[in-house]
């Protein structure tokens, strides 16, 4: 029996002054004769129990608790999603038999279709919801921001475009106010000629236009030489635009002026 308490003694250092104690009620003197039989039985039933106990104690002090169910921060923390902003391009070709490039923007409520001018390639920025068409040798470029509103169709007041035009260009100086039409609708443009830091001078038209679901913001700019030739690519791509509700058939311009 003592040998028993050793090993269990050894196996759970930390518990071994209890064992110890344990230990020494496995025999008396008195349950040393013949007599002392049933009180030594009885002793060594008190001595499995204690050792029992004293096992099962050492497990649960041993035995790691669980650790608390872990959290998803997947559902807890918001998803920053990048706006709905997908523009592609194809090959048409108009009624007149030329080949033309078609654009379609795909964006969070409304759809837009438009052909861009010729010698200009297509790019976008989805995080700005920007459309940008850049001259092939780079010289200038046409951008068109969309804006989405609550509104059926924002009234576009000339007043603050000109000072957002006068913040955005203060050595510049407008040379030209006009309405920009797009579809049925129609908002107010400036043109602006303004000097470069590195001396160059430039041509700049911005313009705010509304449709059916909120309004475009367009910037043209090129080289004070070629105003002309920017500001007509700019205008055939107003007469190219077409607009309507995702889901809906897409619009697109059926008979095209000589580009």
């Amino acid at each position: 029996m003592r040998a028993l308490c050793r090993f269990v003694a050894l196996r759970k250092s930390r518990h071994v002054a209890t064992f110890t104690r344990v230990a020494h009620v496995s025999l008396s003197p008195e349950e040393r004769g013949g007599e002392g039989l049933r009180e030594r039985g009885s002793s060594i039933l008190r001595l499995l129990f204690c050792l029992t106990l004293c096992l099962n104690t050492a497990h649960a002090a041993e035995t790691p608790s669980a650790p608390p169910p872990a959290t998803s921060t997947a559902e807890a923390s918001p998803t920053n999603a990048v706006p709905k902003f997908q523009v592609t391009t194809a090959k048409d070709t108009s009624p007149t038999g030329g080949e033309i490039n078609r654009g379609i923007i795909v964006a969070r409520k409304h759809q837009f279709s438009f052909v861009l001018p010729p010698a200009f390639l297509a790019q976008t920025e989805a995080s700005q919801q920007k459309l940008m068409l850049v001259s092939r040798d780079k010289e200038g470029f046409i951008s068109a921001h969309i804006h989405e509103t609550d509104s059926p169709a924002p009234e576009l007041k000339p007043e603050a475009l000109r000072s957002h035009v006068l913040e955005k260009f203060p050595n510049g100086r407008i040379v030209d106010e006009f309405a920009a039409n797009l579809e049925s609708l129609s908002g107010p443009a400036f043109a602006v000629q303004w000097r470069s830091p590195s001396g160059l001078v430039l041509m700049a038209i911005v313009a705010r236009v509304p449709y059916q679901g909120g309004y475009l913001e367009f910037n043209v700019s090129a080289p004070v030489q070629r105003a002309e030739e920017f500001r007509n690519a700019w205008f055939s791509l107003l007469l190219s635009f077409r607009t309507s509700r995702v889901g809906e058939k897409l619009e697109v311009q059926q008979f095209l002026p000589d580009l």
